[in-house]
């Protein structure tokens, strides 16, 4: 699961065929089950969103217990504004230890995810402004520390796919 994304989901019971889960706690009281599903799984719920499968492997690195969840409102377009200007912050502020856009479809944000050791550090998610934003504490690991971004991540190439945020696949002319 390192390089393909998987998916993703906050479920109210323990979520059935999930490759890994975990109970949360938000505000010390329990709010939940997260769930990872295998990018080939048709066991997810309709409410999962695609993530990069990198961050929730335990080769990745470090596991990182707290996460900010910016989930919610409707669907935004990579190519909106106030989606571009989060991408952008996310390339300038330190970096968490994890984060991943959430994706509803292969061009709409559904939210997304990030991950810290710290809570402080995902105080101010650049994703808040544009998805409500939730904090919470996984009781077992779930997601894990990726490196950072080396960018532009903010544009497309090719045939509509998505830049590469941590190479460029393309031909140099």
């Amino acid at each position: 699961m390192n390089d393909a994304w998987c998916w993703l989901a906050l479920v109210t019971e323990e979520p059935a065929g999930a490759r890994t889960m975990s109970p949360i706690e938000e505000g010390g009281r329990h709010a939940g089950w997260l769930g990872v599903w295998e990018r080939s799984s048709d066991a997810h719920p309709d409410t999962a969103l695609r993530m990069d499968g990198r961050a929730a492997s335990p080769s990745s690195g470090e596991a990182l217990p707290w996460l900010s969840l910016c989930l919610g409102g409707p669907p935004r377009a990579f190519d909106d504004g106030g989606a571009a200007a989060a991408l952008r912050r996310c390339l300038a502020e330190p970096w968490p230890g994890a984060r991943s856009t959430l994706l509803v479809d292969w061009h709409l944000l559904g939210g997304a995810v990030s991950a810290a050791r710290d809570p402080q550090a995902l105080a101010d998610d650049p994703f808040a402004r544009l998805f409500p934003q939730r904090i919470l504490h996984t009781a077992t690991p779930l997601l894990y520390a990726v490196p950072p971004p080396t960018g532009p991540a903010l544009s497309r190439y090719g045939s509509g796919n998505p830049w590469p945020w941590d190479r460029y696949a393309g031909q140099v002319s």
